[in-house]
């Protein structure tokens, strides 16, 4: 799948539940099975520091963004 260009998720890590929904939604598009470990997105939190990213592999399908219950990834329109 191409990246999307048109489109970019903008990521606000301090809403972040770690419910995984995102990680979830994406392993089991891209890889045929709920597994976080093989999601294109990235949740981690160490010492209390949340941090979401993406790996090379994202195209900005923006699946993560429409999955995601608590506002910690959005789907902005490039340029906005």
């Amino acid at each position: 799948m191409e990246k999307n260009t048109d489109k970019k998720v903008i990521v606000d890590a301090e809403k972040c539940t770690d419910c995984l929904n995102c990680q979830l939604i994406c392993s089991f598009t891209f890889g045929q099975a709920f597994n976080p470990s093989a999601a294109r997105i990235v949740v981690n939190r160490t010492n209390g520091h949340k941090e979401v990213y993406f790996t090379e592999e994202c195209t900005d399908c923006g699946l993560c963004a429409k999955y995601c219950l608590y506002g910690t990834l959005t789907l902005r329109e490039e340029g906005s």
